[in-house]
C-alpha cells in the first residue's frame, strides 16, 4: 500500500494495544493476526507499507 498522508508507521500501533482489551482496534488486530511480515518506509513524502500474508491465515 502507498499513500501521501503524514508519516505513520503502523508497526508502532502494536505498542499501544492493551492485550487485555480484545475489542479495541479490532480491524488492526485481525490484519496483524494474519500477516507473517510487515515492512514500512517513508520516502519522497509517501508512506510505503508491505504486508506478507500466510497461506493458511496463521501468523508466523
Amino acid at each position: 500500500m502507498r499513500d501521501d498522508c503524514r508519516p505513520m508507521n503502523p508497526q508502532e500501533q502494536l505498542q499501544i494495544f492493551n492485550p487485555e482489551e480484545s475489542v479495541d482496534n479490532i480491524g488492526l488486530r485481525i490484519v496483524y493476526g494474519c500477516i507473517k511480515d510487515i515492512s514500512y518506509s517513508n520516502a519522497m513524502k509517501m508512506n510505503h507499507l508491505m504486508l506478507s500474508f500466510t497461506h493458511d491465515g496463521s501468523a508466523g
